[in-house]
C-alpha cells in the first residue's frame, strides 16, 4: 500500500467548503469520519490526535457550532442530510466510526453512500446495538425532569456529563442534545436490506450494561464481508480508558 494511503500520513489539511457538517479534512490518507454518541459532539474525538490519528469528526445539528440549529428528529433524515453533505469527500478511501448512537447513524450514512457507489473501506461500530435488534431497555427521556434524566444517564452510560453546571438553570440547555438524540433513537425503525458488502468491525466494553456484548456481536448479520469483534475492559465509555488500544486496532484494520 502506498504510504499516502495510510492513516498515519495526515499532515496536510484542506478546507471542506460550504458545509457545517465537518471542519478541515486531511488532504491525504484514509479519511476517518467519526459520529458522536447521544448528547455528545465532535469534541469526544479531539484526544485521538494525541495518538497520531486525525479523525474528521462529524458535527451534528443542535450542538457545538450548530447549537442554534434544530436537532434532528429522525435517524433517516439525519442520515440523508449527512450522506449528501459528505458525499464529495467519499471520492477517496474513507472509513466510518460511530460510538453508541453514532454507530447507528454511521451505519445509515454508510448504507446511503454505498448505494451511490461510494462504500466505506470499513465501518467501525462502538458500544451500539445492531440496528435490527429491539431495544426495550434503552434509556428514554420522556417524562423525566432534567435532574432525573441526568441521574438515569449516569447510571446507564457510566459517565455522561463531563461538566455539570453548578447553576442548575443551565442543566436544561446542557441536556437538550441528549433528550433530542434519545427521542430520535426511540423512533428509529430498521428497514431490512441485504447485508452490506463492506466489512464491519464492532467494539464493545466488557462491563457495558447498557449495550451488552451479545447485542454488539449481532452486527455480524449486517455484512456479507469480513466481521470482527473486539471486547475491551470497561463500560459504555470504555474508549476513554482504552483509547490507545482502540486506535491501534482501527489502524490495523485499515492497513
Amino acid at each position: 500500500m502506498h504510504r499516502a494511503d495510510t492513516l498515519g500520513d495526515l499532515d496536510w489539511r484542506v478546507c471542506v467548503p460550504g458545509t457545517p457538517w465537518v471542519g478541515r479534512a486531511p488532504a491525504r490518507g484514509i479519511l476517518l469520519l467519526c459520529f458522536p454518541g447521544a448528547g455528545k459532539g465532535s469534541v469526544m474525538y479531539h484526544r485521538w490526535q494525541e495518538e497520531g490519528l486525525d479523525p474528521l469528526a462529524v458535527r451534528l445539528p443542535g450542538r457545538e457550532s450548530r447549537f442554534g440549529e434544530p436537532a434532528a428528529t429522525e435517524v433517516a433524515e439525519l442520515a440523508d442530510e449527512a450522506a449528501e453533505a459528505l458525499f464529495p469527500l467519499a471520492d477517496r478511501p474513507f472509513a466510518i466510526f460511530g460510538h453508541s448512537m453514532g454507530a447507528l447513524v454511521g451505519f445509515e450514512v454508510a448504507r446511503r453512500l454505498a448505494a451511490r457507489g461510494r462504500p466505506p473501506r470499513r465501518l467501525f461500530v462502538s458500544a451500539g446495538p445492531a440496528p435490527h435488534l429491539p431495544s426495550p431497555h434503552r434509556l428514554r427521556a420522556r417524562g423525566l425532569s432534567d435532574e432525573e434524566l441526568l441521574a438515569a444517564a449516569r447510571r446507564a452510560f457510566d459517565s455522561i456529563a463531563d461538566a455539570v453546571p453548578e447553576d442548575r438553570r443551565l442543566l436544561g440547555p446542557l441536556l437538550r442534545p441528549l433528550r433530542a438524540d434519545l427521542a430520535m433513537v426511540e423512533r428509529y425503525r430498521h428497514c431490512p436490506t441485504p447485508p452490506m458488502s463492506f466489512p464491519i468491525t464492532a467494539f464493545a466494553g466488557r462491563e457495558d450494561s447498557y449495550t451488552p456484548v451479545d447485542e454488539i456481536r449481532e452486527w455480524r448479520v449486517q455484512t456479507s464481508a469480513d466481521f470482527r469483534l473486539r471486547v475491551f475492559p470497561g463500560g459504555h465509555f470504555y474508549l476513554d480508558e482504552c483509547r490507545r488500544e482502540l486506535l491501534r486496532d482501527i489502524r490495523s484494520d485499515l492497513v
